[in-house]
């Protein structure tokens, strides 16, 4: 019952029968047991009432999720039990983060194993192709991975390596990574060493993403913290309603977790299970971290380096720059980031076997090509009954000599030399003839391989012959690579 008496105290009241007090003013009559309820009631704060409703809290979740969840839910709970409004609105945003990253990052892991298996299918398909049919008539038929068709059929797979290649993430951007997680097929999406990890994940996830889009989380922290509105000035009276709705969100999220965290753990390399808040452990002398069935050690999912550890704190993954090729993690309770290194590799090399994946098929092609080409030049150099092409090494020298500028054409019979002479004087040359002895001394020289079927598409060519020109050597004192200083003042 809701009174206008609640700064009165008992002995404020009058008692108009044994056992019943009536108030003066709004002239409500209770017995003196419902009196003290509603007294004490409107006397206790409303984050103590938060901290001690039972139907708040997952408190389960404190000592039987993953530590790195179950630490920030715990946090999360001891400041609104000090009333840290403040710290508690911040703390409600890290909290639904890391329910949802964690999971996510577990389905990344598989996400780049499955992008390095596209990527070696579509260069192996090529490849495998390419040595079948090189010496038939039909060499301008070779097949083709259809690229574009393998995206559209793993399509949520590529957004999200995609998403987390490209930009700074923010929770709205892990939700929407979310959201395409949620709808990845287990057999055709990730790999199947570990197949019954991501689908207990990607359950979770789906889950999850229902409660962000039920409780608008990502539009709740973009205008209340996002942009500096959270309002210093009666702070409690503006957002304690708003914070026990969120509480009971969260308390709905790990519920829902529950199933999943009962049968998957999160453990140290050493298989040392980590859950709770609390754990008595050094960090600094753990190696790597995995999430792992509880009933099946053989059954598990790295986590390194997406979870990191640096004086015995731990770290998440929080953002990747593709151009600057770093990477960074975050420790959620203190707000420090850190360089990741490792991390940084690990997503370079994705975006490597992505593009791998994505390069058309003729580019593919023309890197077999050019490998199968080199391969044959290092055995026909190394042969010591092929004869050294020093005839035509010295018919070019007297040529520059004797010409102040010019085109030069050599033509001959096939196998007479003229490929491996080439690459023999090019400084970059691969064939083991390539040495000083033989190079042009005051030119700089770069030989382009290409054909009617290979190299001669008009963005492989130009591109090929930009990156031989703009590629240094070291050069002697005094040497100078004009050409290609001219080269850049013109591109």
């Amino acid at each position: 019952m809701n009174t206008n008496c609640s700064n009165h105290e008992i002995k404020d009241l009058e008692e108009i029968v044994t056992g019943f007090l009536r108030c003066p003013l709004c002239k409500i009559a209770m017995s003196r047991e419902e009196w003290e309820t509603e007294i004490n009631k409107n006397n206790t704060p409303w984050y103590k009432e938060v901290e001690l409703n039972t139907d708040m809290w997952y408190k389960e979740a404190f000592t039987e999720f993953p530590y790195v969840i179950a630490h920030e839910y715990k946090r999360l709970y001891d400041m609104i039990s000090n009333g840290e409004t403040y710290g508690s609105i911040m703390q409600i945003k890290d909290a639904f983060e890391i329910a949802l990253k964690f999971p996510i990052l577990v389905i990344l892991e598989g996400c780049e194993k499955k992008i390095r298996e596209i990527a070696e299918k579509a260069y192996m398909d090529n490849a495998e192709d390419y040595n079948s049919k090189t010496q038939s008539e039909n060499a301008k038929e070779l097949k083709k991975f259809d690229i574009d068709s393998f995206k559209e059929k793993h399509k949520d797979l590529f957004y999200i390596v995609n998403t987390v290649l490209s930009k700074a993430l923010a929770i709205g951007d892990w939700e929407q990574i979310g959201k395409h997680a949620a709808k990845l097929n287990v057999e055709e999406d990730m790999p199947q060493n570990a197949k019954n990890i991501y689908a207990e994940f990607i359950k979770i996830i789906k889950k999850i993403v229902g409660i962000f889009n039920t409780y608008k989380i990502t539009n709740w922290r973009n205008d209340t913290i996002g942009h500096g509105a959270l309002a210093l000035e009666d702070i409690d009276n503006i957002f304690q309603e708003e914070i026990k709705k969120l509480v009971k969100a969260l308390k709905e999220t790990m519920a829902l977790c529950k199933d999943c965290y009962n049968k998957i753990g999160f453990y140290t390399n050493e298989s040392l299970l980590l859950s709770g808040n609390s754990i008595d452990i050094n960090f600094d002398e753990i190696k790597s971290f995995k999430v792992q069935l509880k009933e099946n050690a053989n059954d598990f999912v790295e986590l390194d380096p997406y979870l990191v550890h640096q004086a015995s704190k731990l770290y998440v993954m929080d953002s990747f720059n593709k151009n600057k090729k770093c990477a960074k993690a975050l420790n959620y309770s203190h707000g420090k980031k850190i360089y990741n290194n490792p991390l940084a590799q690990r997503l370079e090399n994705i975006n490597k076997a992505l593009n791998v994946a994505a390069v058309p098929c003729d580019d593919v092609m023309d890197a077999n090509l050019n490998a199968h080409q080199r391969e044959k030049f290092e055995k026909l150099m190394f042969d010591k009954e092929i004869l050294k092409p020093t005839h035509m090494h010295d018919k070019l020298l007297s040529c520059l000599n004797e010409n102040e500028k010019g085109i030069f054409i050599f033509r001959g019979e096939r196998g007479t030399g003229k490929t491996v002479f080439t690459d023999a004087i090019d400084e970059l040359g691969s064939s083991s003839y390539t040495n000083d002895k033989h190079r042009i001394h005051g030119v700089m020289v770069r030989a382009w391989h290409f054909n009617s079927i290979y190299n001669s598409r008009i963005d492989s060519f130009k591109g090929g012959i930009i990156g031989k020109l703009e590629t240094k050597v070291e050069k002697e004192e005094g040497e100078k690579n004009f050409f290609q200083m001219r080269f850049r003042e013109l591109r």
